[in-house]
């Protein structure tokens, strides 16, 4: 299969470019970045910040699963004409979400991943 460049390509990219393979400075710069990436100390508030927002999404999940769940077992026992109950998957996926192993499996990792940016502070803060 020929790869073809689009118009888009041909329009911001100089002919030749695409097929010529990258200089390997530029592939060893792009491997060191996902191997030994470069955490700037000020970033550090916002990483908590995106952090805890992600754990409240999924506090967020837990809680709507949970009344999702409660709604659906009244409904099944109550059945009325204007109200669709959920299907056996997306039952599952909600019980799966629920799963008190995997609730406390995923606040273990965020306690974890909190935790060991607090130490990598403390080391910065130490030099």
């Amino acid at each position: 299969m020929a790869f073809e460049r689009s118009d888009l390509i041909d329009l911001r990219v100089p002919p030749g470019s695409v097929d010529a393979e990258p200089p390997l400075s530029a592939l060893l710069y792009a491997a060191r970045g996902i191997l030994h990436p470069t955490l700037s100390f000020s970033h550090i508030p916002d990483l908590l910040d995106i952090l805890s927002q992600v754990e409240r999404s999924r506090e967020f999940s837990r809680e709507h699963a949970k009344w999702a769940l409660l709604w659906q077992r009244f409904y099944e026992t109550r059945p009325h004409p204007n109200i669709r109950v959920l299907q056996k998957s997306d039952k599952d996926v909600l019980r799966r979400l629920l799963n008190p192993e995997r609730l406390n499996a995923t606040r273990r990792i965020f306690i974890w991943i909190v935790e060991q940016v607090i130490r990598m502070v403390r080391s910065f803060v130490s030099y």
